[in-house]
């Protein structure tokens, strides 16, 4: 887990340096919490705010896997390809179509400079939640998010691995669901998966392998 977030820590600065903004550095401090809230999460699959998030200047970056194998790497793009649908002048979203691009915001808002991450396997589910938070989160969007170095065609290949100049994974292996938040997230898997009185459908009348 520990080089895990440690891989995620280094793409992530990847891609402030590309926006003009300083460096994250990893805190373990808030890494435990982070973990110590993933796993409440993944006990019984109830994606939720972290009290965390909701009172302090703390923001978080939700995600669950589903279905396949995934490196770091996956994740901060997932959380990253939201640069496409960012509008760098408006600070928004560049069509109501898309769902979030408030990863994207908090991966490079300039104010952030510490960073801790919890990932824990669903106890009932052959998913994996992973969590991010960014501290503190201050000020506004117009103050904080740079174009910088970004450019619209580069959207053409952001989902290929810089390294490898191969694409990351089959997505119709799995699922790869995130949200700029708890509520978006649980959103997405409802609108995938169907819920029923705050469960998911499929988790009380299918089997869990026949979904992939």
């Amino acid at each position: 887990m520990d080089t895990f977030k440690d891989d995620v820590l280094q793409y992530q600065n990847r891609y402030r340096q590309r926006h003009n903004v300083p460096p994250l550095k990893l805190n373990t401090t808030l890494s435990e919490m982070a973990g110590n809230w993933v796993s409440q999460v993944a006990e019984k699959d109830d994606i939720k705010p972290s009290a965390l998030s909701d009172s302090t200047d703390v923001a978080e970056n939700f995600c669950m896997v589903c279905g396949f194998n995934f490196t770091a790497y996956n994740v901060t793009l997932e959380w990253y390809r939201q640069a496409c649908s960012y509008n760098f002048k408006t600070y928004e979203k560049v069509s109501e179509h898309v769902a979030t691009v408030e990863n994207f915001e908090r991966m490079v808002w300039k104010s952030a400079k510490e960073f801790g991450m919890g990932m824990k396997k669903s106890k009932h589910l052959p998913c994996t939640y992973i969590i991010g938070w960014y501290n503190p989160i201050k000020g506004t969007a117009e103050e904080n998010v740079f174009q910088g170095g970004f450019r619209g065609q580069e959207c053409l290949k952001v989902g290929k691995n810089p390294e490898k100049g191969k694409y990351l994974h089959d997505k119709s292996r799995g699922v790869f669901l995130c949200g700029g938040s708890a509520e978006v997230l649980r959103k997405k898997a409802c609108e995938h998966f169907g819920c029923k009185n705050g469960m998911f459908v499929w988790q009380k009348n299918r089997k869990v392998q026949d979904k992939f």
